[in-house]
């Protein structure tokens, strides 16, 4: 996913943050996130935050309505039934119904929807960084789309803090990333000691589908360089 990441700071004093492909500076730290997409499906994870609560993003404030209409949809996915959720850009907006909540809930940091655009295009996501501190989530064993709650890019199991578990017999923890170009998944599944197809390296703001092999917990963090 082409991708330039860039968080502008609202306060004068600066530090920087390590990442790949984005730059964080200031203590009150708000800025912008552009993303590139390519025509097709893209599928992007939101790392900024509306209000500080974590809960608040909704589809106007993370990605807005600057796009052609009718040809214009964002999936969410539903753990529940397994299955994706959609909205469309109407003229007069996005369409809702029952399928907004589940976008809604996609849009939050750790999650994660599939952007469908006929043109190469991009949008600008604004916001602030989640607070600092540590994070731990329950994952059951099904597919669900997760990310990095930070704008962070790494290896999911060095950098990202994702501990896959050991296999069990022929079940393994599964990652589906999907390649933009190709228009299709790279499957990587942990075998005794190595990934399959490598391990899955993360754009700053590239969600994944995760099919852990037992209920598991994802802890990861972040802090401020001082």
């Amino acid at each position: 996913m082409k991708i330039k990441a860039t968080l502008i700071a609202a306060a004068t004093l600066a530090v920087g943050v390590i990442s790949s492909q984005a730059q964080v500076y200031s203590q009150n730290i708000v800025g912008y996130i552009n993303v590139n997409l390519t025509n097709g499906f893209n599928f992007v994870a939101n790392k900024l935050d509306l209000d500080g609560t974590g809960t608040n993003n909704t589809i106007q404030s993370v990605i807005g309505t600057n796009f052609p209409t009718t040809t214009t949809k964002v999936l969410a996915w539903d753990p529940v039934s397994q299955t994706y959720k959609s909205v469309t850009l109407l003229a007069n907006g996005w369409s809702s119904g029952t399928a907004g909540a589940y976008v809604k809930n996609a849009l939050q940091p750790g999650g994660g929807v599939f952007i469908s655009v006929a043109a190469p295009t991009n949008f600008t996501m604004v916001g602030q960084l989640i607070p600092q501190g540590t994070n731990q989530t329950v994952y059951p064993s099904q597919f669900q789309i997760v990310s990095y709650p930070w704008p962070v890019s790494g290896y999911l199991t060095t950098n990202l803090n994702y501990a896959p578990n050991a296999p069990i017999g022929t079940s393994f923890d599964t990652v589906l990333q999907w390649n933009p170009n190709t228009q299709t998944f790279v499957t990587h599944k942990k075998l005794a000691s190595t990934w399959q197809a490598g391990s899955p390296n993360l754009g700053v703001t590239e969600p994944f589908f995760l099919l852990p092999n037992q209920t598991t917990t994802w802890t990861n963090g972040f802090a401020y360089p001082q």
